[in-house]
C-alpha cells in the first residue's frame, strides 16, 4: 500500500514537471513570436516615417497656392481693370 502511494506520488511529481516544462516551453515560444513581431512592426514604422517625411516635402508648396490664386486674380482684375480704361468702357 505505503509503495502504491509513493508510486502514485512520484507519477504526479513527473507529470507535474511535464506539465510545468510544456507551459515554459508555450510562453518562451510565444514570447519569441511577440518579439519577432514587434520588431517587423517597428521596421514598418520606420519606413512609414520615412514615407511621411517624403509626403511632407512633396506637399510643403502647396500652402503658396491660394497666394498665388490671389495674385492671379489681382492680374485679371488689373487687366480688366486696364482693358476699360482703353477702351473707355
Amino acid at each position: 500500500m505505503i509503495v502504491l502511494i509513493e508510486a502514485q506520488m512520484s507519477t504526479g511529481w513527473y507529470v507535474g514537471f511535464i506539465v510545468g516544462a510544456l507551459v515554459v516551453v508555450v510562453v518562451a515560444v510565444l514570447v519569441i513570436l511577440l518579439a519577432t513581431l514587434a520588431s517587423r512592426i517597428a521596421s514598418r514604422a520606420a519606413e512609414t516615417f520615412t514615407a511621411l517625411e517624403h509626403v511632407q516635402q512633396a506637399t510643403a508648396s502647396l500652402h503658396k497656392v491660394d497666394d498665388v490664386n490671389n495674385s492671379a486674380v489681382r492680374v485679371l482684375e488689373g487687366a480688366v481693370a486696364a482693358r476699360r480704361t482703353l477702351t473707355g468702357g
